[in-house]
């Protein structure tokens, strides 16, 4: 009679748990269904054609930190050694990288560096102000 009264027990525990769950399932199944109205934009907030349109052009994109930095005259003879057989060093078999290492609100961080089978060699850091696209370099050779 014992193990009747158990087995009891369980299912109406297994009962609750599924029916707590449905529940659940069905409250959480509605909270993200809420209709949302459109922002309504007043004609005199309306861009003209002084005022940025987009984030783009307010502040500098990632690429076109990436590409500041390719113009710098010190970079592009460090990526002028790469004359090896698809962009490599020629000695090394390093491939160039000039990448977003981080972003913060005041700019990016470039990490230009060459990429070796078993380790990298970092030709330098730089920052570009997101604002001004202003550089500046974290080693000055």
């Amino acid at each position: 009679m014992d193990k009747q009264v158990f087995s009891k027990i369980w299912i109406i525990v297994i009962i609750f748990i599924l029916i707590a769950g449905g529940i659940l399932a069905w409250w959480y199944g509605w909270i993200g269904k809420v209709p949302t109205v459109p922002p309504v934009v007043s004609p005199i907030l309306q861009p003209t054609s002084t005022q940025p349109t987009s984030l783009e052009e307010k502040f500098i994109s990632e690429e076109k930190a990436i590409n500041l930095i390719k113009e710098l005259p010190k970079v592009k003879e460090w990526l002028a050694l790469f004359t090896g057989p698809g962009g490599t060093g020629p000695t090394t078999g390093g491939k160039p990288i000039i990448e977003v290492d981080s972003k913060t609100a005041e700019g990016y961080t470039i990490h230009v560096y060459e990429l070796l089978s078993d380790h990298t060699a970092t030709f330098n850091w730089y920052s570009v102000n997101l604002k001004t696209g202003e550089i500046k370099p974290m080693f000055d050779f």
